[in-house]
Formats: structure tokens, C-alpha cells, sequence
């Protein structure tokens, strides 16, 4: 294949913690109980800072979105300014209003990205704690489809979801899903203290993706998993999103500006510069335009600041594309689970991506 991916041109705008499930996994379980919210003429001055760095795809994220009495008004704005695919990550409690789903699409709503983690109500309402989550959800899904928007998927895989993912797969792909992410869970941000059957080994969960994969690889669009190390996948590695890849999926965020909008300015700059001399390919950043770079860099300081490697990852050919485990992860299990796989060093995280035609969709 003879393309090149590119850094994406989508970026999320965090509107606030605010939201209306309880879900276990939740990496802002404490920050959620005193919400402090962006305010309306905030976000749209983040709207017009991100149209300005070139972003042409925004996904408004949270908490939950759809509970702001703004949100009609926000999208309205993308819609205006110029942004051609505008998102909104949503549980789908409120978009089971009809009136409400389809009024969002006529102010300019034309993506959802559903977070749906379970194929029965059961399953989904274990993680979500909210009773009827699990019909609102696809309730609001089918009022989604029947405004003529297209959605994607979230499923957290977790302690308790993971043997499940093929189903949820399954109810999915038969409700008209185009795109289905699977993110491991993992004992990050506020998650640490979250009840140990959250907890999930890569290796318990691979066989179960690597079948998701097999079965539906050629049924949708498009398929990730996040945040597994390449050697736990191994023959999938196409199919991995991680620290170093995310920011060239054309579905993923911009981290380089998400970072500027998270951070103050001088810690921002403090990181961009760290991640120059963290880079593991100086001969990589030579080789790429100095936008590509700096998105890089900025990558590889976060990687830094919350990944780790094993001694077993040092000889892995795998080595300088891959960021291993959550810091914590490591220290609950260790490194046994990682394989050192031979070969010559890749230094160019988008290696396997650019084999796998659904990242040119």
C-alpha cells in the first residue's frame, strides 16, 4: 500500500465531568462528584482554536454531553465555523428522546460514538448502575440511525464484559454500527481504586478480541483495540491503536492541541520538549516533517509520564512503536505476560496501520 496516514484532523473538546450513569470503570469517579463544567463561550472559543490548528472533525466528549442545555447551541457553532464531522460520545440516556436526537441533527450533528458495554441489559447495567441504561441506549441508537446519522462504538473491556465482547460485537454490527473501538480497562487516573473484577489481563482478553476480529473483520468498517501491547496480539497487530499510533487514526484526537487544552502553556511546552529527547527513533524524527514530530514527541512524553516497559521489551523488535503497560498494570502484574518477539527494530508507529486498509476509510 502505497499511502501514507497523516495526523488526524479530529480532535475532542472535554465539555466537564458532569454525567448521568455511574459506570465502575469510570477514570473520573471523584471528579464527577463536584463537576466543574466548561462554560458555554469557553467552549466555543475552544471550537475556534481548534478550527484555527487545522482540525476539521470535533467529537464533544465529557461526562455526558447530551445533559448540557447548551449542547444544541454547540453544535450548531461547529457546524457554523466549518467543522465537517461533529461528534458527540454519549451513554444514549437522553438521545432516546426522539424530538432531542433529531433536533441535534439538524443543527449539524452527522456522528455518534455510542458507549455500549455489554449485549444484554444485564451486562451493561452492572457497569453502568442505572437501570433501563441498557434500553435507552438502544432506543437512542435507533433514533440516531433513523435521523440519517452514523454511529461508532465504545465497549470497555472489563473484568466482567470480556468474555462477552463477540456478542456485544454481534448486537452491535445488527444494530448498523460502521466502526467498533475496544478499550481495555486499566487501574489509571481515578479508576485504581475500581472493584477488582474490572481487573483484566492481556492475556485473558486476547483470545476473545482476536475472535471478535476473525468473525467481523469483513462485516464493518472498521475495528481497534486500545491499549494492548503488540506482543499480546500477535498476528493483530494491525488492528492495534496505541500511545504511539492513536494520533495517526483519522477516528482519533489530535494530542498534540488536546494536550495544549488540558495543560497550562508552559507545562504543555515543558512536555513537547521532553518528548523530543524521549523519542526512541532520533534517525524517525529526522525522517518526518516537524509537525509530524512535535505530535510525536508530545506522544512520547505522555507515554513516558504514564507507561513502562519491561526488560524483556528492550531486545523486542517491537520495541520503539510500542508503550507496554500502564504504570500501575505493571505493578499489580508484573511483565510475564509480555514476549519478546525477534526481528529488526520498527521505528514507525504506523507500521501495521498502514497494512490495514480500514485506517483509509
Amino acid at each position: 500500500m502505497n499511502k501514507k496516514l497523516g495526523i488526524t484532523k479530529r480532535i475532542d473538546l472535554n465539555l466537564g465531568y458532569s454525567c448521568n450513569l455511574k459506570c465502575r470503570f469510570c477514570y473520573y469517579q471523584k471528579t464527577m462528584k463536584k463537576p466543574v463544567d466548561l462554560p458555554t463561550e469557553k467552549a466555543k472559543q475552544w471550537l475556534r482554536f481548534f478550527r484555527k490548528k487545522g482540525k476539521e472533525n470535533i467529537d464533544l466528549t465529557g461526562g455526558e454531553p447530551t445533559i448540557r442545555k447548551d449542547i444544541v447551541e454547540l453544535v450548531r457553532y461547529a457546524r457554523d465555523i466549518g467543522y465537517k464531522k461533529i461528534c458527540i460520545i454519549t451513554n444514549g440516556l437522553k438521545l432516546a428522546n426522539k424530538d432531542f436526537a433529531h433536533e441535534l441533527a439538524a443543527a449539524g450533528l452527522n456522528d455518534v460514538l455510542f458507549s455500549l458495554h455489554g449485549p444484554t441489559a444485564r451486562i451493561h447495567e452492572s457497569l453502568t448502575c442505572v437501570p433501563k441504561s441498557y434500553d435507552k441506549i438502544i432506543e437512542g441508537i435507533n433514533n440516531i440511525k433513523a435521523a440519517d446519522i452514523r454511529f461508532r462504538s465504545n465497549t470497555v473491556v472489563n473484568g466482567i464484559s470480556y468474555q462477552h465482547v463477540g456478542d456485544t460485537a454481534e448486537r452491535l454490527i445488527d444494530l448498523g454500527a460502521e466502526r467498533l473501538n475496544f478499550i481495555l480497562f486499566n487501574p489509571i487516573v481515578e479508576a485504581g481504586g475500581s472493584d477488582g473484577d474490572m481487573n483484566i489481563s492481556y492475556k485473558e482478553a486476547a483470545p476473545y478480541l482476536q475472535k471478535v476480529i476473525d468473525v467481523n473483520k469483513h462485516r464493518v468498517k472498521k475495528i481497534t483495540v486500545r491499549y494492548m501491547p503488540f506482543c499480546t496480539m500477535k498476528g493483530y497487530e494491525q488492528y492495534i491503536t496505541n500511545t504511539p499510533q492513536i494520533q495517526y487514526d483519522p477516528d482519533e484526537w489530535d494530542y498534540l492541541w488536546r494536550t495544549y487544552f488540558r495543560e497550562k502553556t508552559v507545562v504543555w511546552l515543558g512536555a513537547l520538549c521532553l518528548g523530543f529527547l524521549l523519542h526512541p527513533s532520533f534517525n524517525r524524527l529526522k525522517s518526518i516533517d516537524f509537525n509530524n514530530a512535535k505530535h510525536e514527541a508530545i506522544k512520547w512524553s505522555l507515554t513516558y509520564k504514564n507507561k513502562t516497559k519491561g526488560p524483556i521489551c528492550k531486545k523486542c523488535a517491537y520495541e520503539k512503536i510500542c508503550d507496554a503497560l500502564w504504570r500501575d498494570y505493571a505493578q499489580k502484574k508484573g511483565f510475564e505476560e509480555l514476549d519478546c518477539i525477534e526481528g529488526e527494530k520498527i521505528v514507525d508507529p504506523t507500521h501495521f496501520m498502514e497494512r490495514n486498509e480500514q485506517f483509509y476509510i
